[in-house]
């Protein structure tokens, strides 16, 4: 059974991972489109 804080800590960690993940496809798309 994964307790209530794990939960929370896995959710942010995911969170965290996903908006850098987006920031850094934004940033490259950026770079392309400039060129």
């Amino acid at each position: 059974m994964v307790s209530v804080v794990d939960a929370i800590n896995l959710a942010i960690n995911f969170g965290v991972f996903t908006l850098t993940l987006i920031g850094v496809v934004v940033a490259i798309l950026t770079l392309i489109k400039k060129k």
